[in-house]
């Protein structure tokens, strides 16, 4: 994205400004021995994600399901992934968003922020060791760290346990409705994952139409919800899984099995990812595949097959693709003949 000579001029102007205020405050800066001491759940979330590096970090749902096993290990690797998703959303909020950068955004807002946060962490050190404009000696790093907001001057350090902070506060907020909001508890145990992140399967006439509140009697009838799909068979109704309108899943940002819920604290549902996994050997013998589709073969919401992909699309399970006439034959369900008309 190219700016105009006054949109680089307005951002110089701000970069000048904040290398000098810098210069002159590199003393004034906050204490970060204070702001750890004054917070003692530091301890468990550094315990909790060093654990979580140390069994490959895995985002798990942690919520058991009708396609999803818990395992062990996988509810300390809920929980840690709750922790590290409200930890860098709050840190990209601070360290980037209240710059107001343009194209940041590029490719994606969430590929394009990441991108550049990066590249701000691996800048740090003396004699600006990723040739950054934005590096200032005082402080041996990018000049963005600082929040605009606050008088003081903030180092990256210091950014970083604010966030965990207020992280830790969104967390510990009462949910604002079933699967959304936070946990209510200041118990870091209960922050699993599939508890708020879930994939959201809403029906294609809401691009058509529009997300109109006014037709949702229209359009939710042909949404693929826990009521489609029973998350699983004979929930109690005070089992918290019960309330949860989509369906829980592993996975977070940028992952090859896409699960991205954007970086924010209330909502980590996600509507988009593989809408056709498709797996093809080429062999002596021919051609053997597997795919599967995020929802079902018919959109007739009264058909048995409107959401019976979804089902097995939730578990990363396929279908085997059937190239030949015995095969189809060999598998149909229905047959249907058609004559020309006379």
């Amino acid at each position: 994205m190219a700016l105009s000579e006054d949109q680089l001029n307005h951002y110089r102007s701000i970069l000048t400004e904040k290398r000098e205020r810098l210069i002159e405050s590199a003393k004034t800066t906050l204490d970060t021995e204070m702001v750890v001491s004054q917070d003692d759940r530091f301890d468990e979330v550094e315990d909790r994600l060093t654990d979580w590096q140390s069994t490959g970090l895995l985002a798990r749902s942690g919520v058991e399901t009708f396609y999803n096993p818990v395992l062990p290990g996988d509810l300390e690797a809920s929980v840690a992934t709750s922790l590290w998703q409200a930890w860098i959303s709050e840190f990209l909020r601070l360290s980037i968003d209240d710059e107001l950068f343009p194209g940041v955004n590029y490719p994606t807002g969430d590929t394009g922020r990441t991108r550049l946060l990066t590249l701000m962490l691996e800048g740090r050190g003396p004699d600006n060791p990723e040739g950054m404009a934005s590096w200032v000696k005082a402080t041996g790093e990018s000049a963005y760290f600082d929040i605009l907001d606050t008088p003081e001057i903030e180092t990256s350090h210091e950014v970083m346990l604010l966030a965990l902070a207020s992280g830790l506060d969104a967390l510990a907020e009462p949910s604002t409705e079933p699967g959304y909001g936070g946990y209510g508890t200041t118990d870091m145990s209960e922050y699993l994952w599939g508890m708020r992140h879930m994939v959201r399967f809403e029906s294609l006439l809401v691009e058509a139409i529009g997300n109109d509140p006014s037709l949702a009697f229209l359009l939710d009838q042909f949404n693929i919800t826990p009521e489609v799909l029973p998350l699983a068979a004979n929930l109690a109704s005070d089992d918290p899984r019960a309330e949860l309108p989509w369906f829980p899943r592993h996975g977070d940002m940028l992952n090859v099995d896409a699960g991205n819920p954007g970086f924010g604290l209330d909502d980590h549902t996600y509507g988009s990812g593989p809408v056709f996994r498709m797996v093809i050997a080429l062999g002596p013998d021919g051609a053997e595949g597997v795919n599967i589709l995020p929802g079902g073969q018919s959109g007739l919401n009264d058909s048995e097959h409107f959401a019976d992909q979804a089902a097995a699309w939730l578990g990363n399970e396929t279908w085997p693709m059937h190239t030949t006439v015995d095969a189809v034959l060999g598998d149909q369900r229905s047959v249907q003949r058609f004559s020309p008309v006379r």
